[in-house]
């Protein structure tokens, strides 16, 4: 696609295809100005971030959720005895808890922007458990009446179509109400400076050699000796922990 919104013409009806931006890691322009290449998933490596999207994701996966009816005669209920309740407060899938599930459903939307999930029927009604789907794999298509196609990219390759009533999608801030904005963009020059910094500093204090003090000799070494003696000299004060020590050569 050429530009971020393309009318793609179609025997049955024409749509709008979204351009997810930042899904395709590879074809995105996603280095900062300091050089380092910034993805939803290295951005964690930073520090600052991993911290905001965690203590983000962990809050609100503490969060008490329940499902209340409406009475006749006005106000509410809990609806402990709709499977759905269950669902929600204990296990969404086989594998999940609620925690885990809207832990990384949190996780997914401070990295990405969206999340997604499968709602899946069974033997409890149209919504028995909610599948994870990852969102670098998704891809959206609108159509014309305004509803939604989900296409999801399977681990072999293929594709497989969602109806919008069969996706759970949760979007960040979004510009044209049906992506949500991927946040990493809108802060990736600092964040690829603080990466290049980290590195920056990891790479100093790892290579650098700092003496408070040297001790010569006029005699003459040959190379082997030289070489030893520079392995030696590496060994004893290279890295931060050996900073500052006295050599002798």
């Amino acid at each position: 696609m050429g530009s971020d919104t393309d009318i793609v013409e179609t025997p049955e009806k024409s749509f709008r295809m979204i351009d997810m931006r930042g899904t395709d890691w590879n074809d995105t322009p996603s280095r900062g100005a300091a050089g380092v290449r910034v993805t939803p998933e290295s951005s964690l490596q930073c520090a600052t971030v991993l911290a905001c999207v965690r203590l983000i994701a962990e809050n609100l996966a503490t969060v008490p959720i329940h499902v209340y009816r409406r009475l006749g005669g006005g106000g509410k209920e809990r609806a402990t005895d709709l499977p759905l309740y269950k669902m929600l407060t204990q296990a969404p899938n086989g594998w999940q808890t609620s925690f885990e599930f809207r832990e990384m459903m949190t996780a997914h939307c401070c990295c990405w922007g969206n999340a997604y999930a499968e709602i899946r029927s069974g033997r409890d009604g149209p919504a028995t458990e909610l599948w994870p789907l990852h969102p670098s794999r998704m891809r959206i298509k609108q159509l014309d009446d305004g509803t939604l196609c989900y296409y999801y990219r399977e681990d072999l390759g293929g594709e497989v179509f969602y109806r919008q009533d069969q996706i759970f999608h949760l979007r960040w801030l979004s510009q044209d109400g049906v992506n949500g904005i991927v946040p990493i963009t809108l802060s990736k020059n600092a964040i690829a400076l603080a990466q290049a910094l980290e590195t920056h500093g990891s790479s100093y204090f790892g290579n650098a050699c700092r003496l408070s003090g040297i001790m010569t000799t006029d005699n003459p070494i040959n190379v082997e000796n030289a070489e030893r003696l520079r392995e030696q000299f590496e060994r004893m004060h290279r890295g931060a922990d050996r900073a500052f020590r006295t050599a002798v050569l």
